[in-house]
């Protein structure tokens, strides 16, 4: 064969040029990220692939003057597939999808959906933690300037806190709704001064209550309450069926009185 000129070639494969400051830069900032993180938040890469079977490159006798080439080729139909990898855990999720191009990266394509909820899957304590930021928030005192939080403002707290680029103020009202939260609403209450003197009060009448019921000593509760007597000006309209009774928002005022009412703790 040496006498015929020829000799075996075979191909090399060429390596993708890479710009080694680029690299180094890159995983700099990468490790600075991971130490400001907070523990509600990680990385995750990501990529989209269609891998195919193709032909191996094979050496054969050929003339010392020709090149050799080959062309790329398939042995199956190609398949496509969304990935990605915490590098930290090395928990990865794949999923296999009909298309990869641009509009399944660009808009909310339902591969793409898809594919991100398969990787907030990996981290099932992330929204538990930003629901009890959101709650935390929701019960705490309202910025200066602010006599209450409302749904616009709590929206605004959980960008702040979360680092999302925006937050819908239907999904702040449902995770309220789920808490049973209002922060917009008060309740006045009577909230006691507990020292000492309170608790020993508390006791002797708590210790009326459980004692044994004596019919010459009974143990009488009561309490007062001003009300306001106010009458119609016209007449309100029955009930009917799908109707429920009507009266006039105008009314007349009839002086007040004081309600006293009287209870027997051991014959309620």
């Amino acid at each position: 064969m040496h006498r015929l000129g020829l000799e075996y070639h075979t191909p090399h494969v060429i390596p993708r040029k890479l710009n080694v400051e680029k690299q180094k830069a890159f995983t700099e900032s990468y490790g600075k990220l991971l130490k400001s993180l907070p523990d509600s938040e990680a990385v995750v890469f990501v990529g989209a692939v269609h891998p195919t079977h193709v032909a191996r490159p094979a050496g054969r006798w050929a003339s010392r003057q020709e090149k050799l080439a080959i062309e790329q080729t398939g042995g199956r139909q190609r398949i496509n597939i969304h990935g990605a990898i915490d590098l930290e855990t090395g928990q990865t999720r794949m999923i296999d999808v009909l298309t990869i191009d641009a509009a399944s990266r660009s808009v909310p394509h339902p591969e793409l959906v898809e594919g991100l909820e398969s990787i907030e899957a990996l981290y099932p304590l992330l929204p538990l933690i930003h629901e009890a930021l959101l709650v935390a928030t929701a019960c705490s005192t309202p910025p200066e300037g602010r006599a209450r939080w409302t749904l616009k403002l709590l929206a605004g707290a959980m960008v702040k806190l979360t680092g999302y680029d925006g937050q819908s103020r239907e999904t702040v009202r449902r995770r309220l709704a789920e808490n049973e939260l209002k922060p917009w609403r008060k309740d006045m209450w009577c909230i006691p001064q507990i020292d000492g003197n309170y608790v020993a009060r508390m006791e002797d009448v708590l210790g009326l209550y459980a004692g044994k019921p004596d019919p010459k000593r009974p143990v009488v509760c009561f309490d007062e309450s001003p009300t306001q007597l106010i009458g119609e000006v016209r007449q309100p309209i029955p009930a009917a069926p799908g109707q429920l009774e009507r009266y006039d928002c105008e009314y007349r005022r009839n002086g007040t009185v004081n309600l006293f009412v009287f209870l027997d703790a051991h014959r309620p």
